[in-house]
């Protein structure tokens, strides 16, 4: 009997006394379609989402197989993508023949696209459920051991309450290579997720980025990093993550009122379970005057914008009031080093 309900699963079907995926799926989505602008703080999420991607999960590890000949991942991803679309779960715009039409705004009720990838000997699946104005992006890893996919690290954003849930557009889902060098753990790796608010307007967006240690061997995996910061998403996003260290590139906001944006570099490095960030910060002179501004002065900046405004009125625009990043950084660290405060304004008589 052990035998049949492993064949059935396999093929797609569910085991006697299951509810098929797509069946469960259906019931959750299409009654969410009648209502797509309540909770509204949430984006029209609610913890029947989980519920989604977990029976979406179920139907695609249902479908997979040893994936041995080349771009067999590609093919088996258009299969599952024309299924959805064919029972009516995901929409298309412009849609085909028989397809659902997408809403203009709100994706509630749908499912957005399975994405395989083969990577180093491992299976990455990413899916999407829509929400207002977007979709919520799910990340699964899976390495082939005895006779099916194992998974052993996943991402999903389950907490549904207004302060706590941050869906994302996974612009990166990336591992580490085996680590080949003497002593090196031939099981663990890095992983890094790099994602991006999904939103109908405005190209400046919330950057996420997070790193886990993982072992194939056993053990769940680490996180070691949970950070974000608005970027400037019109500009490349970039990263890429080797056995012990992790590049992150995006843009982001210039203090320096001549530079609209400036490139940010992440690079972080990981020692015995720890990580810390490390060289380089900053691509040039410019950076580094803007970002030991930030550090210096970063809790005066919203008391300086209302006298700046003040500085404006009188004498001219505010930038003549402190003309560069790099006089500011200047005139900072003259007053730490005098015993002043690093937030002292120059005033009109000082300019």
């Amino acid at each position: 009997m052990r035998g049949v309900t492993a064949m059935l699963l396999a093929c797609g079907l569910p085991a006697a006394g299951q509810t098929p995926p797509l069946d469960a799926l259906r019931a959750l989505l299409i009654p969410a379609r009648e209502h797509p602008l309540e909770h509204v703080e949430t984006r029209g999420a609610t913890p029947d989402l989980t519920l989604v991607k977990h029976h979406l999960r179920v139907w695609i590890e249902s479908r997979l197989t040893p994936l041995t000949h080349p771009d067999e991942e590609i093919v088996l991803t258009s299969q599952l993508n024309a299924d959805l679309k064919k029972a009516g779960l995901a929409c298309s715009a412009p849609p085909g023949a028989n397809e659902v039409p997408c809403p203009d705004q709100s994706l509630v009720g749908f499912l957005g696209e399975i994405k395989l990838r083969r990577s180093l000997g491992f299976l990455a699946v990413q899916t999407a459920v829509g929400i207002l104005c977007g979709e919520d992006e799910s990340a699964y890893l899976y390495e082939w051991k005895e006779d099916h996919w194992w998974r052993f690290w996943e991402t999903e954003q389950n907490d549904y309450t207004k302060d706590k849930y941050f869906p994302q557009y996974l612009q990166f889902m990336l591992i580490s290579p085996t680590n080949h060098r003497r002593g090196g753990d031939k099981t663990e790796h890095l992983v890094l997720t790099l994602g991006t608010n999904p939103w109908c307007s405005s190209n400046w967006q919330t950057i996420y980025y997070r790193i886990w240690q993982t072992s194939t061997g056993a053990g769940r995996p680490k996180l070691l990093l949970d950070e974000s910061e608005l970027g400037f998403l019109s500009e490349p996003v970039q990263a890429s993550v080797w056995p012990d260290d992790v590049l992150i590139e995006y843009a982001v906001a210039s203090i320096d009122g001549g530079v609209h944006n400036r490139r940010q570099i992440r690079h972080f490095v990981v020692k015995q379970g720890s990580i810390e960030r490390v060289d380089p910060v900053v691509l040039g002179p410019r950076d580094s005057s803007t970002i030991g501004l930030s550090v210096l002065r970063r809790k005066c900046l919203e008391e300086r914008l209302p006298r700046l405004g003040q500085l404006g009125r009188v004498g001219g625009e505010s930038s003549r009031a402190l003309s560069s990043s790099s006089s500011q950084l200047a005139i900072a660290r003259k007053n730490q080093t005098s015993g002043r405060s690093a937030c002292r304004i120059p005033t009109r008589k000082s300019l």
